[in-house]
């Protein structure tokens, strides 16, 4: 479900340009301000006095991060941005085992240093210094800069200047790339301007990039600041204290100056002032309240540090970018439905196959969890623990593309419940060809071919989950005219989907399933009183490649399981059943 269109520029919120005085003295850095979820802080009250003693954040309104457990049942402990904060989420550990409170002052200490050089430069002003886009721009117009093309700065006063860039990422790092002749720093005469390197922007995550100027030669390299997350392996998730690096004291800045100009936020695709991009390639965004029954499942172990380094080593065609993704687009697995009182259905091969086939099927217990409430991807309502499933008994687990690919999970409250997550009807009526349904999800959004690299859409760019949940118009197609452009792959059980009739018609862009949208709801009357579940995610050929149609689990065929698998899920169990017998 569409991340943007092909070439969409990135959002930019402003690129931070810092004047800066060679003989400039130290000042003391704002400290992070830090909101304490209220169930961390009634269960560990020393972290208050933690947080102060760091000397880099204290407990402060307005908060630019939260402190709670995005894991609470195992205790997991997250640094969560306040809505609109320029930070991002960390993954600190576990509170029991003293992982989140050794890595807690050295991580406050690196966001310090990320919260000065955002406060240097929006609290400062100067004039002579301009950055505009080189696509676009002309001698009597600065366009704003975007990630797609390179950033003059030129230098419209009459003395030189010396210019280096810094720049920001999700993971604590500062980086000070080289520019001309692989210099950090570089002269700028009157009138003269500089092209800086577009790569100098993060990858992932809100990333900033602040052009500093000083009137002399300066040494830009104490502003870096080495990369903390996912340096070693298990460090990608829990952060040890060998993971953190120490923080470096921030260079002086007393007598900066800046403008604001730009930030990225790659976790975001599009302006809020602007319509959102197409998505499934011509749906839209969800809105608040439209699917309060969607359900997120997420890996509580996604990557280590090694898995990323292994994944760039192999060949272009079977790599999965990993390094390229955000935290959250690393743990994000599948979608889900609620049906019940904390029961989700899902496809069985989000739950039930690779790590999780028997005798290691309970290893989902710890590996899943599962997000209730929020339609922003990895991030807001509450998550649960998966406590017992079901998977149908004629899935084996060997992949996608399956029969019978459904499974039920059990889920345990958190404490105390704070949602009330309403439940989907499980449809019991048989779809018919030619109706149009909706499908729901946070899968990649840009078309594949049949056996290319799912992970890289046509233009050979890296594809992206997008960050709020996408839903598109779909429509159901005969299982024989499915079966010809399936070869013959589809099975009982199974529902076929195209793009609907009336979109193409209309010039609209394709829609169709793909990677991370697996084990979403397929939704028939969708947004009204009488909306019903209707199918489940499982495969297709490729995403939405010429006629190759999107095939979702058949919800009416199994509704007799559904029923049986509600009466058998118990805690601590993983059963497997098969269909009851069928009526005549």
């Amino acid at each position: 479900m569409r991340r943007g269109v092909t070439g969409m520029k990135a959002r930019f919120l402003a690129a931070l340009l810092l004047l800066a005085s060679a003989s400039a003295t130290a000042a003391p850095a704002s400290k992070v301000a830090i909101r304490i979820a209220p169930e961390v802080d009634n269960k560990y009250p020393q972290l208050r006095a933690q947080i102060a003693s760091s000397g880099a954040a204290e407990v402060a309104e307005p908060a630019d991060l939260i402190l709670t457990t995005g894991d609470e049942l195992t205790d997991y402990a997250e640094l969560d941005p306040v809505d609109g904060s320029a930070f991002n989420v960390i993954r600190l550990g576990q509170f029991a085992s003293g992982e989140a409170q050794a890595a807690l002052p050295r991580v406050l200490a690196l966001i310090q240093r990320q919260k000065a050089l955002v406060e240097l430069a929006r609290s400062s002003k100067t004039v002579g210094i301009e950055a505009c886009s080189l696509e676009g721009s002309s001698p009597t117009r600065c366009e704003p800069p975007n990630a797609e093309a390179p950033t003059t700065i030129r230098n419209l006063s009459k003395e030189t200047k010396y210019v280096a860039i810094v720049t920001s990422s999700a993971d604590l790092g500062m980086n000070v790339p080289t520019m001309q002749e692989d210099e950090q720093v570089v002269r700028l005469g009157p009138g003269q301007q500089l092209v800086a390197p577009t790569s100098s922007v993060g990858a992932k995550g809100t990333s900033h990039q602040v052009i500093l100027v000083s009137d002399g030669p300066f040494d830009a390299a104490p502003f870096g600041q080495p990369p903390s997350l996912g340096s070693a392996p298990s460090c990608f998730v829990r952060l040890y204290p060998e993971c953190v690096a120490d923080a470096r004291p921030f260079p002086a800045t007393d007598g900066f100056q800046a403008v604001e100009t730009a930030y990225v936020d790659r976790d975001r695709a599009w302006d809020d002032d602007k319509s959102p991009p197409p998505a499934m390639g011509g749906g839209y965004r969800v809105g608040r309240g439209d699917a309060d029954w969607m359900a997120e499942l997420y890996d509580t172990r996604p990557y280590t540090a090694a898995d990323i380094e292994a994944d760039k080593k192999l060949p272009a065609a079977q790599q999965k970018h990993l390094a390229e993704r955000s935290a959250v687009e690393l743990a994000h697995t599948c979608g889900g439905t609620m049906i019940g009182r904390d029961l989700v259905l899902t496809a069985a091969h989000c739950v039930a196959t690779g790590r999780f086939l028997p005798p290691n099927d309970a290893r989902v217990f710890t590996d899943r969890r599962v997000r209730l409430g929020s339609l922003s991807l990895g991030r807001g309502g509450e998550t649960r623990a998966i406590i017992g499933m079901v998977v149908h008994q004629g899935y084996t687990g060997a992949g996608t593309g399956l029969p019978n690919d459904i499974a039920l999970l059990l889920l345990k409250s958190d404490e105390p419940v704070r949602l009330g997550i309403p439940s989907l009807k499980v449809t019991r009526t048989f779809p018919k060809s030619g109706s149009t349904v909706a499908g729901l999800g946070w899968g990649y959004t840009q078309s594949v071919a049949e056996n290319a690299n799912i992970n890289l859409n046509r233009l050979n760019e890296v594809q992206h989950n997008p960050d709020q949940l996408q839903a598109a118009s779909l429509e159901i197609i005969a299982a024989a005219d499915c079966n010809k452009r399936v070869n013959g792959k589809l099975k009982p059980g199974m529902l076929c989907l195209v793009t609907p009739k009336s979109v193409l018609a209309s010039g609209g862009l394709p829609t169709f399933s793909c990677r991370g949208d697996s084990g979403g709801p397929l939704v028939r009357a969708y947004r009204s009183t009488d909306e019903e579940l209707i199918g489940l995610t499982s495969w297709s050929f490729g995403c939405g490649d010429k006629d190759m149609p999107s095939v979702y689990t058949d919800v009416a065929y199994f509704s007799a399981w559904v029923d049986a698998a509600r009466k058998a899920i118990k805690p601590g169990a993983v059963i497997r059943i098969g269909d009851p017998p069928r009526s005549h």
